[in-house]
């Protein structure tokens, strides 16, 4: 998931958020409030800051990750969930785009792999474009759904660069490839799947698996 700010505006943004947290929660009951986030600068490439999303955990996740990018303006998301960044893509994307009013972009290029005993995953193809306001909001994907059945969706404006005529292919996982994705991103300035596209910036989001007592056990957060 990226957005159309630089990490610095997601820091100011961040740090103003936590700043003003108690109050804007005093009148919530407790359980419904959010919990303490600790920011940490860091500095290198893909490789040194992926790391310091471990351990994973699940069902919360209680780090995240920013990272800087070759294009200064746009900034990359990932989530240190065990069920992966995708999971929480959609509810990231449309609140950080909502509050700091910008376009964004969710992409997945996940081949489908799962196989008959559960092992794998489902296909998950996905370009969106996501338009606070609503109106420039593009999604194209072509998704395995209930029943290990592909399905294709195809909501708002065609862009000038995008390969239509895939789009009426008989099997519907092949109208959006891996490939057709990197080309929409690049059109855009934006090459998500090379390593050199990323850094030598990030903000860490962290919360203490304590601040999550009396809740629930932070043991049976992290994964094994």
């Amino acid at each position: 998931m990226l957005i159309n700010a630089s990490l610095e505006r997601i820091e100011a943004w961040q740090t103003e958020r936590e700043r003003t947290r108690p109050e804007r929660e005093r009148d919530r009951p407790e359980r419904a409030r959010s919990r303490p986030t600790t920011l940490t600068a860091l500095t290198g490439g893909l490789r040194e800051l992926l790391p310091r999303l471990e351990p994973l955990t699940g069902p919360i996740t209680m780090r995240r990750l920013w990272v800087q990018t070759r294009n200064p303006e746009w900034s990359m998301y990932f989530a240190g969930s065990t069920r992966g960044t995708e999971y929480h893509a959609q509810g990231a994307l449309h609140g950080y785009c909502h509050h700091l009013q910008v376009h964004g972009l969710q992409i997945s290029s996940s081949p489908h792999t799962l196989r008959r005993d559960g092992t794998g995953r489902p296909g998950n193809m996905v370009f969106e474009i996501h338009d606070p306001a609503g109106d420039g909001t593009r999604v194209i994907a072509a998704q395995v759904g209930d029943g290990d059945r592909w399905v294709f969706t195809n909501i708002g404006r065609v862009r000038p660069f995008e390969r239509t005529e895939a789009y009426g292919a008989r099997r519907i996982r092949d109208r959006l490839s891996g490939e057709m994705i990197a080309d929409y991103c690049a059109a855009l300035g934006l090459f998500p799947f090379e390593e050199d596209f990323y850094g030598p910036r990030g903000l860490l989001l962290e919360q203490a698996p304590e601040s999550y007592l009396p809740h629930c056990d932070p043991r049976g957060l992290v994964q094994k």
